[in-house]
């Protein structure tokens, strides 16, 4: 159930813990991906088709190529992690 606040007035505030009205969802790609640590202790990537880019998490399609990614793939046990 979303509400939207029309007047300041309306807005409210809890003590305690704050009530939830949703379940995050992992999504396609989330699920497998977590479903693959899970059952088999392994790590997986998505490869895009087009320009074969592999996405961790894994993504549906291509941020580059705006393309549908299906291929899922494992990822080597050894290797470098690079962040910005």
């Amino acid at each position: 159930m979303k509400e939207k606040i029309q007047r300041n007035q309306d807005l409210r505030a809890w003590t305690g813990e704050i009530p939830t009205w949703h379940r995050y969802t992992y999504g396609i790609a989330g699920e497998r991906f977590f479903r693959e640590i899970k059952e088999n202790a392994r790590l997986v990537a998505s490869r895009c088709p087009r320009c074969g880019t592999r996405h961790i998490p894994p993504k549906l399609y291509c941020p580059d190529c705006m393309v549908e990614i299906q291929e899922f793939v494992p990822v080597p046990e050894t290797g470098v992690v690079e962040t910005f």
